[in-house]
């Protein structure tokens, strides 16, 4: 059995923390980690990955195929973020779609689109907060919860599984100041 632990630096501000990949035995459970299960690019140690960021990102749309939800994040705020430090390389906007098998949503959506002010994503035991990596492909139990503007009102999603993908043209924007 072949487990990597990583840890994932952020920038000042943001919530780093230790990784575990792979399939654990069932007495890590229950230790106070953070143990993250499913598909991950593990391949992926050197260079740069990208990162969604909930923050001001736009809820665009909430559309459902058969038990499937999908939410259109247009745009999507994504970084390059150095692998080895942590440090973002360039900041983009480009489109993202979440798509939940077995999805149920609580929350008022209201007239869409709208503006995310904060959001975290938990898959089982492991809850991401700010940015998730992309792609991103989960199984187990998955909540994504999203805080939009102007009223701060709060999307809650539950279901079996996420995929989060990126499409469409990826345009250049300024980095934020630190």
């Amino acid at each position: 059995m072949d487990l990597l632990l990583s840890f994932e630096k952020k920038p000042p501000g943001k919530k780093s923390c230790f990784r575990i990949e792979g399939d654990p035995p069932s007495y890590i459970n229950t230790c106070p980690i953070s143990i993250k299960q499913g598909s991950y690019n593990q391949s992926m140690t050197t260079g740069s990955r990208r990162e969604l960021e909930f923050h001001d990102s736009v809820l665009h749309s909430v559309t459902w195929v058969g038990q499937t939800c999908l939410i259109a994040l247009r745009p999507a705020y994504v970084y390059e973020v150095n692998v080895e430090s942590g440090e973002f390389r360039a900041c983009m906007k480009q489109d993202a779609v979440f798509e939940f098998d077995g999805g149920r949503i609580e929350g008022i959506l209201g007239d869409l689109p709208d503006p995310i002010l904060e959001g975290s994503i938990g898959v089982e035991l492991d809850v991401i907060e700010h940015c998730i990596p992309v792609p991103f492909d989960r199984r187990g139990t998955v909540t994504l919860k999203l805080f939009l503007w102007p009223d701060y009102r709060e999307i809650n999603v539950s279901a079996q599984s996420v995929s989060v993908r990126l499409e469409g043209e990826a345009l250049p924007e300024p980095m934020p100041p630190n």
